[in-house]
């Protein structure tokens, strides 16, 4: 599923290595595009969420409709 009147689906990674670090990633790349430099910072990642971000989603720090367009 891509960005679009659909949505896309997320997963969301905990870091274990640093308290409230996350990576939000899109569900069809998973962690494929996160450069090591990161992944090596954040540790190894932990499973926290999946969900179906949609046109109109709030989120806590960011604005539904401006993740999908980025």
């Amino acid at each position: 599923m891509t960005a679009g009147d659909e949505g896309m689906r997320c997963r969301v990674y905990r870091s274990s290595r640093r308290a409230e670090m996350y990576l939000f990633v899109t569900a069809a790349e998973d962690l494929a595009p996160v450069p090591e430099e990161l992944l090596a910072r954040f540790g190894p990642p932990q499973p926290a969420l999946a969900f179906e971000l949609a046109p109109g989603h709030k989120l806590a720090r960011a604005d539904g409709d401006e993740v999908l367009a980025a």
